[in-house]
């Protein structure tokens, strides 16, 4: 049977490893910010006796990173054994970068203000919002033989009437239709 002491210790340790796996970056929160919060966890971690290992407290520590840090977090990846390097080393690197991120950061926001620089610098440029006046609605407007109305679509083959109509398609696989 476990003391009063023991149950304390345990409700502290379960505490703790939940915040560590809850443990993850705040939107906007500075690389220092985010460093400090991780540092204090790791340190209660250790107050604790319980020590994860290397690996594992620097892939927590890279993969809550915010997502504009992912280009620095992949270069980490790429040029630092997270078997050996220690978080705090991670830290510096990241620290050292912190401006170019800024700058990309801002630059985003800039872009994201500006919905026509969104456009012109998207990579795919058949992907654009169309407002919800241009939207067509599909609807049934009235026609004979399951033929479907679109309406709000201009210079198409229309019927007199503004709308689009696109026709039913029957038959089978080698396109016969019976006629």
């Amino acid at each position: 049977m476990m003391k009063g002491s023991d149950i304390g210790i345990q409700e502290k340790k379960a505490k703790l490893f939940n915040k560590w796996e809850r443990f993850t970056s705040n939107e906007g929160e500075l690389i220092e910010s985010y460093y400090h919060h991780f540092l204090k966890l790791m340190n209660d971690l250790k107050r604790n006796k319980h020590f994860p290992e290397k690996i594992a407290s620097n892939l927590k520590f890279l993969n809550n990173l915010q997502p504009e840090w992912s280009r620095h977090v992949t270069i980490v990846h790429q040029t630092k054994d997270l078997h050996t390097a220690d978080y705090t080393q991670l830290y510096d690197f990241l620290k050292y970068n912190q401006k170019e991120v800024d700058e990309l950061k801002a630059e985003r926001l800039v872009k994201s203000q500006d919905p026509l620089a969104l456009m012109a610098n998207s990579n795919n440029p058949c992907v654009f919002s169309t407002p919800y006046q241009d939207q067509p609605s599909v609807q049934n407007v009235g026609n004979q033989n399951g033929l479907i109305g679109v309406q709000g679509n201009r210079n198409q083959n229309q019927i007199g009437n503004g709308n689009l109509v696109a026709a039913r398609a029957e038959g089978n696989a080698a396109g016969q239709n019976g006629n």
